[in-house]
């Protein structure tokens, strides 16, 4: 019964954001004339739940909520003709449709990012799995602790989940190995640390901890764990006017160094499973979304915006990515065809267009199996 509510949650935030994608498609074939079929909500396996006819259009609610669609007259057959065929329109105008999603994806995180800093002083807390530095703001390092262990002289000095080292005796404490350093060389000695919490109103306090000379094994000599993290603050004028679009821009410059990573890894050993073991499908978003609202307290609508922000801006980049199937692999066809000045052969385009669905397919599979695992073994966030 406590799991309903998360779940819901999470199903709600994918829902909106698929139908935000779904309906910057819808709007801009309005726009230009482009006769729209149908209006889906969800996939239409093994039926729909509800359909309705309102004009020339189908609106319809299917029962698997992993997507959504618009189907235009024309998309599929090369042999729709006349004006409202999406095929009868230029290039440029059936690029913009086919854009359309990913541009209201990627405006709708931008606006709730810039509503997020603005309520926050124009700052915002990364949690670094990897380590980065940031192209736009200014980037101020720390260590996070993310766990105290019962009777360690951390949980005796008063530190907790959620604190945020910042310095020892004045001078900064940036990165996790500063603190292991430091601690090393203080065994049996107090350490005087000024720490902020990210739960309390982000108040100063200053702790005095002596690590252990023998600690229990599987321990550190002061029982935290610990985790890299990063604030970002946007000053001028400048940067808070375009907030929004920067931290979208920090976003992605991290989501890529990940990315390259996981790459990396399976091209080096040439199989997907890295893929999809560090990757999260539709039920692996739902679950974590539930989680970390469920857990988040008096924080919980700030970070479940910010999570909502995130993942639009996500859809929207991995969506006019050339993939064959997706948005951006029309798009590269609209494009081949605007350099060349002609079609190019609807069956080749549709060969293509099916090895990548049935690829897609797979991966999808492959992803929400290693999600469920990750859900019933107690590992959703890795």
């Amino acid at each position: 019964m406590d799991l309903i509510i998360p779940v819901l949650i999470g199903i709600a935030v994918l829902s909106f954001l698929v139908f935000v994608h779904e309906a910057g498609h819808f709007l801009a074939a309005k726009l230009f004339g482009v006769k729209v079929e149908e209006f889906g909500f969800g996939f239409p396996f093994p039926g729909k739940i509800w359909s309705v006819k309102k004009g020339e259009t189908t609106y319809s609610i299917n029962w698997l909520p992993a997507g959504g669609f618009v189907k235009l007259y024309g998309e599929e057959s090369g042999s729709a003709r006349g004006p409202r065929a999406f095929t009868s329109k230029p290039v440029g105008v059936r690029i913009i449709i086919a854009a359309a999603g990913v541009i209201v994806n990627i405006a709708l995180a931008v606006i709730l990012f810039t509503i997020l800093l603005a309520a926050s002083s124009f700052k915002a807390d990364f949690d670094l799995q990897i380590p980065n530095q940031f192209p736009f703001g200014k980037q101020t390092n720390y260590v996070l602790i993310t766990g105290v262990e019962e009777g360690s002289p951390a949980q005796m000095a008063g530190l907790k989940f959620g604190d945020k080292i910042l310095s020892h005796d004045g001078q900064r404490v940036n990165f996790v190995e500063d603190l292991q350093d430091l601690v090393e060389v203080n065994k049996g000695k107090p350490l005087s640390l000024l720490v902020e919490n990210i739960k309390e109103d982000n108040q100063l306090r200053v702790v005095n901890a002596v690590p252990r000379i023998d600690p229990p094994e599987g321990q550190g000599a002061l029982g935290l764990g610990l985790a890299q993290g990063a604030t970002v603050a946007y000053e001028s004028f400048a940067e808070r006017l375009f907030s929004g679009v920067l931290h979208s821009g920090n976003m992605l410059q991290y989501q890529w160094v990940g990315m390259k990573t996981i790459f990396g890894k399976a091209f080096e050993q040439g199989s997907l499973e890295p893929i999809a073991s560090q990757s999260s499908g539709p039920v692996g978003i739902v679950a974590v979304l539930g989680v970390i609202v469920q857990n988040a307290g008096t924080e919980s609508v700030r970070i479940l915006l910010t999570l909502t922000a995130f993942i639009s801006l996500v859809l929207g980049v991995v969506n006019i990515l050339p993939i064959p199937a997706m948005d951006g692999g029309r798009l590269f066809f609209f494009a081949l065809e605007a350099v060349r000045g002609k079609k190019v052969s609807p069956k080749v385009e549709n060969l293509v267009h099916s090895i990548g669905f049935v690829v897609l397919i797979f991966l999808f599979l492959l992803i929400t199996f290693n999600d469920v695992v990750k859900i019933f073994t107690g590992r959703i966030f890795g």
